[in-house]
C-alpha cells in the first residue's frame, strides 16, 4: 500500500504531497496496538536499510494508483507534473513552443521512474527542447 502525505508533520513537514510505500510494522519488529494510529513508510533517507519512521494516519491518505489520471511515474515529487507543465508553460507565447517545454518536462519528470534506464527519456526531453528553439529562432529570422 502508497500514502500520500496530506499534512506536513515532524520528519515529514516538507513532504506533503510526496508518496511512500507503508511497511508492514511486524516486517519492522513493531506487533499489537503500539501503531495503531501510525504508517511505517520506505523511504531511501534511511541510513540502515529500512526506513522505520512513522507517519500519522490523519496527516495523509491512501494513494490509489491511476494509470490515466495520476501515473505513478508522474507523481514521485511534491507536485504532481501536470500541475508543473501548467504553471511553467504559461510564459510562453507560442503555443508550439509551450508544448515542446511541457513534454520536455514530462520526460525529465519520469525518467527516473518509468523505465529502468533513464536516458531514452532524456533524449526524448532534448528533443523537444531542440524544437523549441529551431522554432524560436525561425521566428528571430522573420
Amino acid at each position: 500500500m502508497k500514502i500520500r502525505i496530506t499534512k506536513g508533520g515532524g520528519w515529514y513537514e516538507d513532504k506533503v504531497g510526496e508518496v511512500f510505500e507503508v511497511i508492514d510494522a511486524e516486517d519492522v519488529g513493531f506487533e499489537g496496538d503500539d501503531v495503531e494510529d501510525e504508517y511505517f513508510v520506505d523511504h531511501p533517507d534511511n541510513e540502515f536499510g529500512v526506513f522505520t519512521k512513522l507517519v500519522r494516519k490523519d496527516e495523509c491518505e491512501v494513494f490509489e494508483e491511476d494509470a490515466v489520471n495520476s501515473p505513478s511515474h508522474y507523481t514521485q515529487a511534491k507536485f504532481e507534473t501536470i500541475e508543473v507543465i501548467e504553471e511553467w508553460t504559461k510564459g510562453y507565447e507560442d503555443g508550439f513552443v509551450s508544448y515542446c517545454v511541457g513534454n520536455a518536462l514530462k520526460y525529465l519528470a519520469r525518467a527516473p521512474y518509468k523505465h529502468e534506464e533513464p536516458s531514452e527519456d532524456l533524449r526524448k526531453a532534448a528533443k523537444y527542447i531542440e524544437f523549441a528553439l529551431d522554432r524560436l529562432a525561425k521566428e528571430d529570422e522573420e
